[in-house]
């Protein structure tokens, strides 16, 4: 089954670099840069010039798909794009937000007030509120890649002269979390070269794209608004899983980012970064069920799950047990409280079960009423994702265990979906990217089916308004449990060679520091 996995993912990776060669509108290029070399005027010069050379990092991007953040498809590209483009705001490795192109941000209720730093593109012009209107279209409209769905909550935007003003749908007082989308120069997306070639958008990022002959590099934004990279970034271009491999057992490239690991490559040996993203996996409960109406019955299955198994075993620990409905490592609390435990606990299962007036153990192993039924429940899943297999049979055993019969409800993806759209499901896995500010209104309203009247519902309104603090969210989602939490992915850095100095990475920009280190 492992093996089998980590073809599939191959395969996956593989497509989604080649797929941009048919689908993309781009092909990254950019002005020629010619550097001045001064003469020495003695004759150690250049003995001395060899011994102080920095190496420079060299990352991987396909030059065949774009380096437009809202329409590049590959990995890499993705992963390039936040040192070309800056944002209003941008996340650290704790999901703690601070200001960027932003220089205030003024949210009360369902309006929120940017006001703007004194920002330059790399052109030098100047970054208006218009662009960044520009930019809210583009981010809205993206089809896939990093930022589809991420301003979902927007429900209008205006500009009026260096402040930009949203309405959301709703209260989101996080919502700061959101506005790490890159600014991109307004009308610049499909720019050719004297080539006829497209170019990427202009940004205002650390860096710009330089093309010397189909020598690719990244090198320091003149215009840059912070302090500006030391060194430049060779770039290998990367057709293909096959030529990536190639050139990471070659030490050609220094750093490989995957938005979640999947141990594609299991046989190189490599220094590895965890970081923290919003997936989270979860176990849907329709709540209109004769069974799972019963909040204790919700709770034994929820202390029956072994978290860390799931973990462990079905996301080869490429994964955090989702102690919480935030990820541990999420500033948004700044004293986590956990709420669930990474083990089963078995006794608080049967206590719940008892409470629910399930006593006794029936000689098939599973609780029984006083009228002698048993809890028999259909755990629906997509039997196409190897990840959501492992977890369902995992699942079906540890509830077994706790005297639950779950009996395994295996669809292919389309009438996965299918059933999951219309409530067609007792529970079911499944697997959401969250917003960034962790906002949990679309699962809530779209992905299970809550009682009428759901006080976690009501709470959690309420937290995001600003009028109750986030303690009293964790204890209503402990005692309502509108949906199962199971785990956190994981992205991971892997890092080719020693460093001068240890790299960062964030959901927001995967290469976080970069710009001031290099190979020793």
């Amino acid at each position: 089954m492992k093996r089998a996995l980590l073809i599939a993912f191959a395969l996956l990776f593989a497509f989604s670099c080649c797929a941009c060669k048919d689908e993309s509108e781009t092909k990254n290029s950019s002005s020629k840069s010619v550097s001045k070399v001064k003469k020495s005027e003695n004759k150690n010069a250049k003995k001395s010039s060899k011994k102080s050379k920095t190496k420079n990092l060299t990352l991987y991007f396909c030059y065949s798909d774009s380096l437009d953040p809202y329409s590049a498809q590959s990995s890499g590209n993705q992963s390039l794009c936040p040192l070309l483009f800056d944002s209003l705001t941008k996340l650290d490795n704790d999901l703690n937000p601070k200001n960027l192109i932003a220089s205030e941000i003024e949210n009360e209720g369902t309006t929120v007030r940017i006001s703007l730093n004194s920002y330059k593109f790399s052109d030098g012009t100047t970054v208006s509120a218009s662009d960044v209107i520009y930019s809210i279209e583009k981010c809205k409209g993206a089809k896939y890649g990093a930022y589809v769905h991420q301003l979902d909550n927007v429900k209008s935007y205006t500009s009026s002269g260096d402040e930009v003003v949203l309405t959301l749908d709703h209260a989101d007082k996080n919502f700061a979390r959101v506005l790490d989308f890159p600014i991109l120069k307004s009308g610049t997306t499909k720019k050719t070269n004297s080539d006829g070639k497209a170019i990427p958008p202009v940004g205002s990022g650390r860096y710009v794209l330089s093309d010397n002959k189909g020598k690719f590099s990244l090198k320091a934004n003149e215009y840059y608004f912070g302090k500006k990279p030391k060194y430049k970034i060779n770039l290998k271009n990367i057709p293909d899983y096959d030529s990536l491999e190639y050139l990471i057992r070659s030490n050609s490239i220094n750093v490989y980012y995957s938005g979640f690991a999947t141990k594609e490559m299991p046989t190189l040996k490599t220094k590895t970064k965890t970081v923290n993203l919003t997936n989270l996996v979860y176990l849907g409960i329709n709540q209109k069920n004769t069974f799972l109406g019963e909040k204790n019955i919700r709770k034994a299955i929820s202390y029956a799950i072994s978290r860390a198994d799931i973990s462990e075993n079905c996301y080869y620990s490429l994964s955090k047990a989702a102690l919480s409905i935030y990820n541990e490592s999420n500033k948004i609390i700044e004293k986590h409280n956990d709420i669930f435990n990474g083990s089963s606990e078995s006794e608080k299962s049967k206590d719940a079960l008892e409470k629910a007036g399930y006593k006794t153990l029936g000689s098939q192993g599973y609780y029984k009423n006083s009228s002698g039924d048993h809890i028999t429940l259909s755990l629906l899943y997509n039997k196409d994702n190897n990840l959501q297999s492992m977890s369902a049979t995992s699942l079906i055993k540890q509830m077994k265990s706790a005297g639950i019969e779950v009996k395994a409800d295996a669809r292919d993806e389309k009438s996965y979906k299918n059933a999951v759209k219309k409530g067609d499901y007792e529970i079911y896995l499944a697997e959401i990217r969250l917003n960034k500010s962790f906002d949990y209104t679309s699962l809530l309203n779209t992905k299970v089916k809550l009682k009428d009247k759901n006080k976690f519902l009501s709470v959690y309104k309420k937290y995001l308004q600003g009028s109750v603090e986030i303690e009293e969210v964790l204890t209503s989602f402990k005692d309502e449990l509108p949906f199962v939490p199971l785990v956190f992915k994981l992205g991971t850095l892997s890092i080719y060679g020693n460093f001068s100095k240890e790299i960062i990475s964030s959901i927001s920009d995967p290469y976080y520091n970069i710009e001031s280190i290099h190979l020793k």
